[in-house]
């Protein structure tokens, strides 16, 4: 059953699957790096969630991908704390090597944002 507050990830993670069909482009790659963006903070917020609903709290989003992985939420923190890193790059993206970067790990994400999804709605 979906919850109610899943639905912004789901949405959000529906909009970086639109942009599978587009031909790349930088302008292209921008999107889906402005999509990440949102996509990831909608991931970190709804494991912040289902940790509370656990009685657990944590503030920054480092602190929610450590908690989340010792709550069995997600299996890779390293990957999903390189995510972070990314994210914190994105207000550089008007430099080429850092835009490719952080497009560079945008397919991984979405596995685990979508695997992250399925767990969360299972909570």
């Amino acid at each position: 059953m979906e919850r109610q507050w899943l639905s912004p990830l789901l949405k959000a993670l529906a909009t970086l699957d639109e942009l599978e069909k587009e031909t790349f482009s930088p302008a292209i790659r921008d999107a889906w790096i402005k999509r990440f963006e949102y996509s990831l903070e909608a991931c970190w917020k709804s494991m912040r969630r289902v940790l509370g609903d656990r009685g657990l709290t944590a503030y920054s989003p480092k602190e929610v991908i450590r908690l989340a992985a010792s709550e069995g939420l997600i299996d890779s923190p390293d990957r999903w704390l390189d995510y972070i890193d990314k994210r914190n790059l994105t207000s550089h993206i008007y430099n080429e090597e850092v835009a490719s970067e952080v497009y560079g790990v945008i397919a991984a994400f979405r596995v685990d944002a979508r695997r992250l999804a399925n767990v969360l709605s299972e909570s």
